[in-house]
């Protein structure tokens, strides 16, 4: 095996594997932060129903969320923290002993 092909396959590997676990970690970052915002907001509409705003006029709007955190909360639960990226150095081959 010709060691550049090796060192080249190495280097590229490593950048491959850093780029989808760092798109990994994006979508689980936003689907988390996406919950929290949508906490938030049903808390908001609960207050507005305590208030006395009709639950009329925000009630497809709970169901909207609902519906939202029905599908992103098993998607978190079941995601799996990703992997820590590769350090680049460790892309490549260590030296060949003689």
């Amino acid at each position: 095996m010709r060691r550049d092909f090796f060192e080249e396959f190495c280097r590229e590997f490593a950048k491959e594997m850093n780029r989808l676990r760092m798109e990994q970690r994006a979508g689980l970052t936003s689907a988390k932060r996406e919950l929290v915002r949508l906490e938030g907001r049903r808390k908001k509409l609960v207050e507005l129903v305590m208030d006395g705003v009709p639950g009329r006029e925000v009630r497809d709007e709970l169901i909207a969320i609902g519906h939202r955190r029905d599908v992103l909360e098993p998607q978190v639960k079941a995601a799996n923290e990703p992997p820590p990226l590769l350090h680049p150095r460790y892309g490549r081959p260590l030296p060949l002993e003689n």
